[in-house]
């Protein structure tokens, strides 16, 4: 197949210097946006600090501009002029006919927006790959795929200007042009209005909430599925004893001894600190926290938990005043503190380090004692440790007291005996466990309390049923473009469920939790406080996920299939133009 006319037209772009100019900004503009936000403000951490999304509009916006820039130049100076000044006409009187003249001239628009195209999302997976962060490289790559978005836009976009040049009206192609620019630019705002003005997600559940009971019901059906499939083993003994937690710490002053609230100790577990309140308790800024009953300890659930520290042991105070209490440990964690957090504040999660996650976990899964099921089971701590802690959502149960058990960055508090400053780290002098100790617990109880506490909306705020809300969702996923086309970019594509559902819950035009899941729980009326309660009170009965809300193939494809119509509407619309 001959190219002529688009030989000849390719060879005059290549000398176009407007062409080539605002081609290199957009690059340079491009790659110094990707520098900034993966090698500057994200770095190495481990946890996400939300950025991710505004480099993504960013991102999209420039791929936006260049897209529209190119068709624009391409269309009015190859396509409009050249029926204007008879070039055209030459071309049917050399041979050639209008449908070659039509799609040549769309091939060349389409080599430089699908060139540029390619270049940008090459690359976002270069950077993705040169991520010192692991969260940043899959979100660098999911863009990649979720960039076809500026395909689709071109594709529209050509068809419309295919049409309006076919009548020379170039006032009207940058009309148009422009406005299905920023039309195309404000999608992530749109799609985040949209649901601030819609009666879906805030008529179920908060948009943030409904992120943390996704996560929840994915954790709960993992751990009732492995103890459906493993009948009176050790996940079920370890439900079963779950509610030996209630009322197991006190906390003791001069006066009283008052046994802590079913939130504090969760507050205590999630800090990885359950097996540490044995013999003088924890002196902290309140009073001493101690065992209720040291008969708490013949539980199974503690019994297992103490079975695992073991495995690190640390011998007696190793976190004291000489090492700053642990400081380099606790400083790379979760459990951290610090006074101030800036946007390119670097977390890290301290899984690889001696005496870290990882290191237990290779120990518990080697461990000739270790069953089918526990690994299993120490699998999926494995997951919500790496995936639901890249961003550390603390509400709502772990906010009241979090800190208390945290490292301070530069915590100093006023004795009010001698009226001289003390570290408020100290405390930490009074356990001996290690930061993969730590981390497993507060795997262990999220996964434990996801079973066990299955999410109920609150009466007060549900105006519709889940149900509803999926059909409500569906029909925006598929008829709104601009909730489309965020899908489409947002969408997980290549990342745990787990961790693309925290992705999303901190994204700024917070897209839809994709995976419909199906829960069958009893209203029972318990109260939020309520967490320790026993195995028959829990108000599970079932959980099934039903595959997704939103395919992202599907919507390519149909609106691949809309601008094909739109660039055949143009074509036909040409040719009966080019026959009067």
């Amino acid at each position: 197949m001959k190219l002529t006319i688009f030989k000849y037209f390719f060879k005059s772009t290549l000398k176009s210097k407007v062409l080539w100019i605002t081609s290199v900004v957009m690059i340079i503009l491009f790659v110094t946006i990707l520098s900034i936000f993966t090698l500057a403000l994200q770095g190495d951490s481990d946890m996400n600090n939300g950025t991710h999304s505004l480099m993504r509009i960013i991102l999209y916006i420039i791929g936006i501009v260049q897209i529209t820039i190119v068709n624009l130049l391409v269309f009015s100076k190859y396509f409009s002029r050249s029926i204007t000044d008879g070039t055209m006409s030459l071309e049917k009187r050399s041979g050639i006919s209008s449908t070659v003249g039509f799609w040549q001239r769309i091939l060349l628009s389409k080599v430089w927006s699908i060139g540029s195209w390619f270049l940008f999302t090459l690359f976002i997976i270069i950077f993705g790959i040169i991520s010192p962060s692991p969260v940043y490289s899959l979100i660098l790559f999911n863009l990649s795929i979720g960039f076809i978005v500026l395909v689709l836009f071109d594709l529209i976009l050509s068809g419309v200007l295919a049409i309006l040049s076919t009548f020379s009206l170039n006032i009207l192609l940058g009309v148009f042009g422009c406005l299905m620019a920023i039309f195309g630019m404000i999608t992530p705002v749109m799609s985040m209005l949209w649901e601030m003005g819609r009666s879906g997600i805030g008529d179920y559940s908060s948009s943030r909430q409904i992120f943390r009971d996704y996560e929840k019901y994915m954790i709960a059906k993992e751990v009732r599925d492995i103890e459906q499939e493993y009948p009176d083993g050790f996940v079920h003994e370890m439900l079963i004893s779950f509610k030996d937690l209630r009322d197991s710490i006190s906390l003791t002053t001069a006066n009283s001894k008052t046994p802590q609230s079913d939130k504090n100790i969760y507050t205590i577990g999630i800090a990885g600190l359950l097996t540490e309140f044995s013999g003088d308790g924890i002196e902290i800024n309140d009073g001493i926290y101690k065992y209720t009953n040291d008969d708490y300890l013949n539980s199974p659930l503690f019994k297992y938990l103490l079975e695992v520290k073991k495995l690190q042991p640390m011998g007696d105070s190793p976190y004291n005043k000489s090492n700053d209490f642990g400081k380099n440990i606790w400083t790379n964690s979760i459990y951290y503190t610090k006074n101030s957090v800036s946007a390119n504040e670097k977390l890290h999660l301290g899984l690889d380090i001696k005496g870290g996650f990882n290191e237990l976990i290779n120990k518990l899964n080697s461990d000739s004692r270790s069953t089918k099921e526990l690994i299993r089971f120490n699998n999926l701590i494995e997951r919500i440790i790496k995936s639901s802690f890249i961003t550390f959502d603390r509400e709502p149960e772990e906010t009241s007291q979090w800190n208390k058990w945290n490292f301070f960055e530069n915590a100093w508090v006023k004795d009010s005996t001698s009226g001289l400053n003390s570290e408020d780290n100290d405390w930490l002098s009074s356990i001996n466990i290690s930061l993969g100790g730590r981390t497993y617990q507060t795997g262990f109880i999220k996964a434990l309390d996801a079973a066990i506490n299955v999410p109920f909306p609150a009466k007060s705020n549900t105006k519709i049923d889940l149900d509803t809300y999926y059909r409500y969702a569906k029909v925006q996923l598929y008829s709104n473009p601009w909730v489309m086309f965020n899908q489409i970019m947002s969408n997980n594509y290549f990342g745990d469920d787990l961790v693309g559902n925290r992705i999303n819950e901190n994204d700024f035009s917070r897209p839809f939790s994709n995976q419909i899941i199906k829960s069958d729980v009893k209203d029972d009326g318990n109260g939020k406080d309520e967490i320790f309660i026993t195995y028959d009170e829990s108000n599970f009965i079932s959980i099934t996920i039903e595959g997704k809300m939103f395919y992202t193939s599907v919507a390519i494809l149909c609106w691949f299939i809309f601008s094909i119509v739109i660039l055949g509407i143009g074509y036909l619309i040409f040719i009966r133009k080019m026959k009067i």
